[in-house]
């Protein structure tokens, strides 16, 4: 059995927005749900102190908030939807039931990718960073 480790330690801060605010709705969150989560970071504004000094305000257009209940379950959705269409060409993980496979295991920022052998493990992390990089 392979085991890869990935630590989403600075993807936090740079996920796309408008592929954020679209992913609610693919998993089938409400409209008006999916709006109000989407509202809740529109308009962010951000300030630096650099040298002493406070700079101007400026507009944050990546990643998900911080301190924000939800940024840890929307980031979990960016994660899910990137191994579903980095996985989704044929079977890499572990036999979990007859029926059933298991790919990864997901924790807020840490993901650790199952397989059974080499090959598959070296396939599994190549599409999964093709994914972080569509």
């Amino acid at each position: 059995m392979y085991f890869n480790f990935i630590d989403y330690e600075n993807e936090f801060d740079s996920v796309d927005r408008r592929t954020l605010w679209k992913l609610p709705r693919h998993y089938g969150v409400p409209e008006k749900s999916a709006d109000v989560i989407g509202n809740s970071c529109d308009g962010l504004q951000c300030k630096v102190v650099h040298g002493g000094q406070l700079t101007d305000a400026f507009q944050v257009r990546t990643g998900v908030k911080q301190g924000c209940l939800l940024s840890p379950f929307l980031f979990l959705l960016v994660v899910d939807w990137i191994m579903k269409t980095s996985t989704s060409k044929g079977k890499h993980g572990i036999q979990w039931t007859a029926q059933n496979q298991l790919d990864d295991l997901d924790f807020i920022d840490d993901l650790a990718l199952l397989s059974h052998t080499h090959e598959q493990m070296q396939t599994k992390t190549a599409s999964v960073v093709q994914s972080l990089h569509q």
